[in-house]
C-alpha cells in the first residue's frame, strides 16, 4: 500500500464519521494529509531521481497529469538505458584492457622463466668445465715444480692464469692471453739447445694445456652456444620493469572495472525505480476511472489486482 492508498483510506474513514462536524473533519483531514506528505516525502531522500518527476500520484491528480508523470518515467528509462549501454561498453573495454595486460604479462613471465633456464643451463655446464680447467692448471703447476724448470717470467704468467678462470668460460679478449702465453712457452722451448725429447715433450704439453685453458669448447663443445644464449642482468631488469608495467595496467583496469560495476549497479537500480514508478503511475491512471467508458468494472478490477501483484513482485525482486 503506497501513501496515496493510505490517503484514500483516511478520506473514506472520515466519510464514515458522520457525527463529526464538517469543518472539524476537513481541518483534521488536512492536517493528517499534510503530516503524511512530510513523512512519506522522505522516501525520496535516497531516490532524488524520482523526486524530480512531474506531479505525484495522489488521488487528486488528473489523468493528464498522471500520464505526464508516466511519460516522464518512460523517457527517463530510455535515458537511463542509454547510460547502461554506455557503461556496459566501457566495462567490456576495461575487461578487454585487463585481459590484454594479463596476456602480455603471462608472456613476459614465461620469457623470464625461459631466460632464467638459459642461464641456469649455461651455469651448470660452466661449473663442470671450471672444475676441469682448475684441475689442468693444477697439473701444469705440479709439472713445473717437479719436471721442468720454467723461467720466472713465464712461471708468474702461468700462475696468474687462475684469475682468468673465475668461470669456466673465457671471454674473447682474455683468450689471447692464453694463446700468447702458449706461443711464448714454445718460443722459449726452441730457444734452448737441448737434446732431450722427453723434456721437449713436457714443455710442449705445458703449452698445449695453456691453450686448452683458453679453449671454451674443449671440455664441452656446447659451452660457446650455451654462453651465447645467456642473458645479462640488464635484460632481466628491463623485463621485470615491463612485467611491473603490465601489473599496473591490470590494477588500473581492474579499479576502473570495479568503479564502472558500481555505477552500472546504481544505474540499473535507477532504471528499476523508474520502471516500478511507471507501473505505479499507470495503476493510479487507471484508478482515476479514465477507462470506465471502455472497460467493464470486472475487467478493470482484475487488471488493478494483477497490476498490484506485478508491482509487488517487482519490488520484492528489487529489494
Amino acid at each position: 500500500m503506497d501513501k496515496y492508498d493510505v490517503k484514500k483510506l483516511v478520506d473514506d474513514s472520515f466519510i464514515e464519521l458522520g457525527y463529526v462536524d464538517v469543518m472539524d473533519k476537513e481541518y483534521i483531514k488536512k492536517c493528517v494529509h499534510t503530516a503524511f506528505e512530510k513523512v512519506t516525502d522522505k522516501s525520496y531522500s535516497h531516490k532524488p531521481h524520482l523526486a524530480e518527476l512531474p506531479y505525484d500520484r495522489n488521488n487528486n491528480r488528473t489523468s493528464d497529469e498522471l500520464f505526464e508523470r508516466y511519460s516522464a518515467c518512460r523517457d527517463a528509462m530510455v535515458e537511463t538505458r542509454g547510460k547502461l549501454d554506455e557503461l556496459r561498453k566501457e566495462s567490456s573495454e576495461a575487461l578487454d584492457e585487463y585481459r590484454k595486460f594479463q596476456h602480455e604479462k603471462e608472456g613476459l613471465v614465461e620469457q623470464y622463466k625461459s631466460m632464467r633456464d638459459d642461464n641456469q643451463e649455461f651455469f651448470d655446464a660452466e661449473s663442470k668445465v671450471l672444475d676441469e680447467k682448475l684441475r689442468v692448471l693444477d697439473n701444469i703447476q705440479s709439472t713445473m715444480n717437479l719436471d721442468v724448470v720454467v723461467p720466472e717470467r713465464l712461471r708468474s704468467r702461468i700462475e696468474g692464469l687462475e684469475k682468468y678462470l673465475n668461470s669456466g668460460y673465457v671471454n674473447q679478449g682474455n683468450q689471447t692471453v692464453f694463446e700468447n702465453l702458449a706461443n711464448d712457452i714454445i718460443d722459449w722451448r726452441y730457444s734452448i739447445e737441448r737434446d732431450d725429447t722427453q723434456w721437449g715433450n713436457t714443455v710442449d704439453g705445458i703449452a698445449d694445456d695453456v691453450r686448452i685453458l683458453g679453449d671454451n669448447s674443449f671440455f664441452d663443445k656446447n659451452l660457446p652456444k650455451l654462453y651465447k644464449n645467456t642473458h645479462d642482468e640488464s635484460e632481466f631488469a628491463n623485463l621485470i620493469d615491463d612485467i611491473d608495467k603490465c601489473q599496473k595496467g591490470m590494477d588500473n583496469a581492474s579499479a576502473k572495472g570495479d568503479s564502472l560495476h558500481k555505477e552500472l549497479k546504481k544505474q540499473e537500480r535507477i532504471f528499476s525505480d523508474y520502471h516500478i514508478e511507471s507501473e505505479k503511475t499507470k495503476l493510479s491512471y487507471v484508478r482515476t476511472g479514465v477507462l470506465d467508458n471502455d472497460v467493464s468494472p470486472e475487467k478493470r478490477n482484475t487488471w488493478i489486482k494483477n497490476q498490484e501483484r506485478k508491482i509487488q513482485q517487482m519490488e520484492d525482486e528489487l529489494y
